[in-house]
């Protein structure tokens, strides 16, 4: 009888119903045999688990491959070649040319195989092999929302950071620019503690303090202010009447700081309960050989200018 080509065999309904209880049955057969196994191996080893016979397991599943394909070559199509590797060449270009019986065939060993790791891992372990895959994608959605949500604060921390970098900038700038900017004459007599008094200016004119007479002036200070209540008169009669060894220099510069403001001539200078004065009449009566000579200098220099 003609041999006849397993791509050109056809199952019939029956026949395939046959066929498939055969392999059904083997199946069964392999997937018990190898949860026996298991199971014996599980109790005399309690601390095992199936990794440990990953190379038998392998091997057992490749057997189960060929006892299949062997059994497929007892189909009734095959009716000459009955040797074992004969018939599992047969059942494998039966499958080949049968895609959709080979998916079947392969799902249910592939079932079965992990039929018998899963009872494995439940007897070793006591937990289930899918109870722990949703555990660890439960475990890797939340570990994937807190880097998630990681990201988002530190792009927020970042953004949060440069706003007040900017800010402290702008704060920086201004700071930078109150200091380096030129202080007016009040604002530097407050910087050196002098307050806004006719007291100070008094004392001032007394000690011949130059820059803060300078700073009084130029910030428009009347220079005929009155003198301390204790003293009576005004300022002016206080520098002028008051002969304190001083820098004739510095009496020099105030006396023309003065000039600037009102006629040294004019009687303007008051000192104490006496009528008012010119400086220079104060400065005689009082014997203010300093006064005396800066505004004798002050002339000089005037009249020298005048031709």
């Amino acid at each position: 009888m003609n041999q006849i080509d397993p791509s050109n065999a056809r199952i019939p309904i029956g026949s395939a119903g046959a066929t498939f209880g055969m392999v059904n049955g083997a199946v069964l057969f392999i997937g018990t045999l190898a949860g026996a196994c298991c199971t014996v191996y599980a109790d005399l080893f309690p601390g095992s688990n199936l990794a440990g016979l990953g190379l038998w397991v392998a091997t057992a599943w490749v057997a189960g491959i060929f006892v299949l394909l062997f059994i497929l070559g007892h189909h009734e199509s095959n009716v000459q070649d009955h040797r074992f590797l004969g018939r599992v060449k047969w059942g494998a270009q039966l499958l080949r040319s049968h895609a959709g019986y080979a998916a079947l065939v392969l799902f249910m060993l592939g079932a079965s195989v992990f039929s018998v790791y899963s009872k494995q891992v439940n007897d070793t372990r006591g937990t289930s092999v899918l109870k722990n895959l949703a555990t660890s994608l439960g475990k890797l959605e939340s570990a994937t929302g807190q880097a998630r949500l990681a990201a988002e604060r530190a792009a927020s921390s970042a953004d949060s950071t440069e706003r007040k970098a900017v800010l402290l900038l702008e704060r920086t700038g201004r700071i930078e620019a109150a200091v380096t900017r030129d202080l007016k004459p009040r604002e530097r007599l407050a910087r050196n503690g002098v307050a806004w008094t006719s007291e100070n200016f008094s004392t001032a004119l007394i000690d011949r303090d130059v820059e803060t007479v300078r700073l009084f002036i130029e910030a428009g200070w009347n220079v005929r202010s009155a003198a301390p209540a204790s003293e009576g008169g005004n300022a002016l009669g206080q520098f002028a009447g008051h002969p304190r060894v001083a820098d004739e220099a510095a009496t020099v510069t105030i006396v023309r700081l003065l000039a600037d403001k009102l006629d040294l001539t004019a009687p303007e200078a008051h000192f104490r309960a006496l009528p008012p004065m010119n400086l220079v009449s104060v400065a005689l009566m009082r014997c203010n050989a300093g006064v005396v000579r800066a505004l004798a200098s002050r002339r000089q220099r005037a009249a020298r200018s005048s031709h």
